[in-house]
């Protein structure tokens, strides 16, 4: 049996089918797959899939989702998003880090522009 197909159809998208399997398998959260995909693959660094069976419709930047301002998602093949820790901010979205306030001032927790960055207490 070829990969990405079962019993002689194609796998459907927001699964894998193994080589010899008869059942597809959802993608994890973290995860999407298109037809005919032979595995699932790790949305990337900056986005998230936050449920199984996550289906390729067009374009991998839009079966995952990015993360929101003040978030960020720093690897591969994850299902949520972080908030950016005190002291930090994002402006962008689909941010794999946040950045740093300047020397001497500070944030709260999901921070999204630098003007938020105030006095250190």
């Amino acid at each position: 049996m070829d990969e990405g197909r079962l019993a002689g159809h194609e796998c459907p998208a927001g699964s894998s089918c193994a080589p010899g399997s008869f059942s597809p398998r959802p993608c994890p959260a973290g995860q999407y797959s298109g037809v005919a995909f032979a595995s699932c693959v790790n949305c990337t660094a900056g986005r998230y899939a936050p449920e199984s069976g996550t289906r390729l419709e067009t374009t991998p930047d839009q079966a995952c989702v990015a993360a929101g301002l003040g978030t960020f998602v720093a690897q591969e093949g994850l299902s949520a998003f972080e908030l950016c820790a005190e002291g930090r901010y994002s402006n962008t979205t689909g941010a794999t880090e946040c950045w740093w306030c300047p020397p001497g001032k500070t944030t709260q927790r999901g921070a999204t522009t630098v003007e938020e960055c105030g006095c250190a207490r």
